[in-house]
């Protein structure tokens, strides 16, 4: 079955400003991860993820890091998307999905995360903006721009503005 975008009109709930910078920071102390993610607006991730059954095996880790890309950045992809299959979507998850809470006092620390993709990342701060760097084997660097960072006790969204490809 391939994957079909729907034409709806979808929007994000950003997360509260943070005046001293450009990404957005809020922090959910007393809240699992699992339920800040099913609670935000990100339809298409979460379609995605349950239909090619690792929503399970996501929502059931621990001290994870989602890079989560907005509806808008999967809409912007669409012509990649539209005739992929579930299955075929799998490895494209794969790599926003890293084992390990990174929280934004790790960041500029030369930390090397692993996704369970291809993908390595480094996060970074420069000019106010928090940086996503990633790494793949034998392929040029690559810079994702965080527009968001949702911090809860037991994990990381990281809100981005593209998929990790």
């Amino acid at each position: 079955m391939a994957y079909k975008m729907k034409k709806k009109s979808r929007r994000f709930r950003a997360p509260t400003t943070s005046s001293s910078s450009i990404y957005t920071y809020e922090e959910h102390i007393d809240e699992d991860w699992k339920d800040v993610f099913i609670n935000q607006s990100f339809i298409i991730l979460k379609d995605i993820l349950d239909n090619t059954g690792l929503l399970g095996n996501v929502i059931s880790q621990s001290d994870i890091t989602l890079i989560t890309p907005t509806d808008k950045a999967f809409e912007a992809i669409e012509n990649i998307l539209i005739n992929m299959t579930y299955e075929e979507l799998i490895p494209i998850i794969k790599n926003h999905v890293i084992l390990g809470k990174i929280s934004i006092y790790d960041f500029d620390k030369g930390i090397e995360y692993n996704s369970l993709g291809d993908y390595t990342y480094n996060v970074t701060v420069q000019n106010s903006r928090a940086l996503l760097i990633t790494h793949k084997p034998d392929e040029d660097v690559d810079t994702y721009v965080i527009s968001g960072i949702i911090e809860c006790y037991d994990g990381t969204l990281f809100v981005t503005d593209k998929v990790v490809l």
